[in-house]
């Protein structure tokens, strides 16, 4: 199992600062609430392929990782940028060591301003050296330079990001060095979603990272805060997960029918999320003797935790992958329902290398009628009206 990084950065412990860099978050979304502002795929079924067939699908490797937004702003009261990973607890971290320049300056040293990029983190395995490297891998830019491009196609969005934010910074990177730098910033690959079989027989196997599927996204889209139904993810069906609370229920001890008996094995049940503090069962997790006894040894309470869970079909019990502690709740029912459909309705991955060529062939068919090939992002950058944030302290 691959390792889960944590997030670097100070967590902002004050009302205050928290409350003024949400309200600017969503200021620049245009969110109606202040909650975590990230998109969220569905998951993969056999009417994907539809959908794969219909539109302009891209396809990147499902990063086995931690899901982060990066703010970025410039200070009015110090001048200095501030830079902020945001995770989906809606948790705010002050990260420090990261310059992002702005675009429209060529000597790099005007600072970039009211940035919000999408990205997920990862710990980079080198076998070569046996050393780690932390990376956000960015994907997608909600905000530049306070223009909300969120309503851009996919397109136009991850051309901004690699020209006008990637670039910058790597050059800036490479001009004035920084060795105090926390981690590295990668452009996630992106390929075209007939490139399946590319995807999985050459990009994953050189990953350094943990993998657990494909992201499909549809190119012609704008950015949807919450679910989108055209983000798809795919997973292989046995490798589908759901993410339940665990409830403990322990057998009455031999001594005393009043107290529990906390050593014995406890009934394990997956509740899931119905909204609010609502929770309702969901089944039970046979969980074996060695697990018990390996989190008991562990120090690991797992009442109430948040952990991610797969389907085993032979053995016909659930399997415990990990815990997510980046999250507050459970999947709620209505994911829990879509989830338990993709894994009874599962697309293996020869099924869907299978379906590469038919995917193809619908794209460059709507290619010739529309006249254009690969999509391309503006050459002009557009001009910025962003003004100095202050920090409310």
């Amino acid at each position: 199992m691959s390792r889960i990084p944590p997030i670097p950065g100070q967590i902002l412990t004050s009302p205050e600062q928290c409350h003024s860099l949400k309200s600017l978050v969503q200021e620049l979304c245009q969110t109606r609430s202040k909650s975590f502002p990230g998109s969220q795929p569905v998951s993969f079924g056999w009417k994907s392929l539809q959908a794969l067939e219909r539109e302009d699908y891209w396809v990147c490797e499902k990063s086995d990782g931690v899901r982060c937004l990066l703010l970025i702003l410039t200070n009015g009261t110090t001048n200095e940028q501030e830079t902020y990973f945001i995770d989906r607890k809606n948790v705010y971290r002050r990260i420090r060591g990261l310059y992002f320049p702005n675009y429209k300056d060529s000597t790099l040293l005007t600072p970039a301003n009211k940035t919000l990029i999408d990205g997920e983190l990862v710990i980079d395995h080198d076998k070569k050296s046996g050393k780690d490297k932390l990376r956000y891998l960015v994907f997608d830019l909600l905000v530049l330079e306070t223009e909300d491009i969120y309503n851009m196609r996919l397109g136009s969005r991850y051309g901004r990001l690699r020209s006008w934010v990637v670039e910058p910074f790597l050059k800036s990177l490479a001009k004035r060095g920084n060795p105090s730098q926390p981690l590295e910033i990668k452009l996630k690959v992106m390929d075209l979603a007939y490139a399946i079989d590319h995807v999985f027989k050459t990009h994953i196997p050189n990953l350094q990272h943990g993998n657990d599927g494909l992201i499909f996204t549809c190119v012609e889209s704008g950015y949807v805060f919450g679910t989108d139904s055209r983000i798809i993810k795919w997973k292989d069906p046995s490798e589908n997960s759901i993410d339940f609370r665990i409830s403990l229920r322990f057998s009455a001890s031999d001594d005393n029918t009043n107290t529990c008996d906390f050593a014995k094995k406890p009934l394990c049940e997956l509740q899931q999320w119905e909204g609010g503090k609502l929770y309702n069962w969901f089944d039970n997790w046979d969980i074996s003797e060695e697990e018990w006894q390996n989190f008991l040894k562990d120090g690991i309470d797992l009442h109430n935790k948040i952990a991610e869970f797969s389907w085993m079909k032979n053995e016909e019990n659930w399997r415990f992958l990990r815990f997510r502690d980046d999250k507050n709740d459970a999947n709620h029912s209505t994911v829990v329902e879509k989830v338990t459909e993709s894994i009874e309705d599962g697309v293996e991955a020869h099924q869907l290398i299978r379906k590469s060529s038919r995917i193809r062939s619908e794209w460059k068919s709507r290619a010739q009628r529309r006249g254009i090939g690969m999509p391309v992002h503006s050459k002009s950058p557009p001009q910025s009206t962003a003004q100095p944030y202050k920090l409310n302290t």
